[in-house]
């Protein structure tokens, strides 16, 4: 069996300043939750449901 996997660090992506030099250099993984929610093909896509 395989071991339970760690959390991964999640973070607003719309925040303002989220990417960071900190954040970009960091050596652990981060979802960046609506990073992509305000480009046109992805607000295309969310409508088309």
């Amino acid at each position: 069996m395989l071991p339970e996997p760690a959390p991964i660090r999640e973070l607003d992506g719309r925040a303002q300043g989220v990417l960071s030099d900190e954040l970009l250099t960091a050596a652990e993984p981060v979802v960046l939750r609506g990073l992509a929610s305000s480009w046109p093909m992805v607000a295309k896509a969310h409508s088309s449901q």
